[in-house]
């Protein structure tokens, strides 16, 4: 029996993101505990992993310029999670461009919509990530032989983009 590669791809992410709870939390390189998600360096992705880091600084300084509301609305505890939020971005952007499976970053994209509309935010907050994520990946620098994947990293952020911006109810 052959199982499904939308399977295959699930039991991948699974097994990535989730470790046992006895097992050691992952060093960095600086030897400092980290959390899921993966940063940039531990991408698939060359492009990515070269300057997924640039690319998810920009979206965090556009994201509160953009909306300088919400450090009054959210704090500190806000300018964290929007943080964290890029890294999980492109983590889920670089599993679904590995894979060769773009519906992982939709339902990533559906799911995330859900999660931050019940939370306060904006279907707009979601689509300006994308956003500002694909404005620093357009930027990039990269090798003639990495073109095509840069192109297809940022189609895919306008496609998340779009996909957060469509009119409906978000998902349960």
């Amino acid at each position: 029996m052959r199982w499904p590669r939308r399977a295959v791809v699930a039991a991948g992410i699974i097994k990535r993101r989730y470790r046992s709870i006895t097992a050691a939390p992952p060093r960095d390189p600086t030897g400092t505990p980290m959390s899921d998600p993966r940063r940039p360096y531990q991408l698939e992705s060359p492009v990515l992993r070269r300057h997924g880091l640039a690319a998810a600084q920009y979206c965090f300084e556009k994201c509160y310029e953009t909306w300088p509301e919400l450090d009054a609305q959210y704090g500190e505890r806000g300018r964290h999670h929007t943080a964290e939020d890029s890294f999980w971005h492109l983590d889920y952007l670089d599993s679904a461009v590995a894979a060769d499976v773009p519906e992982v970053f939709d339902e990533y994209t559906d799911w995330l919509v859900g999660l931050l509309t019940a939370r306060g935010m904006t279907r707009a907050h979601v689509a300006g990530a994308y956003g500002f994520l694909a404005e620093a990946l357009e930027r990039a620098v990269c090798s003639p032989a990495q073109e095509d994947h840069r192109r297809t990293l940022v189609g895919m952020l306008r496609r998340g983009r779009a996909r957060a911006l469509a009119a409906g109810p978000p998902p349960a």
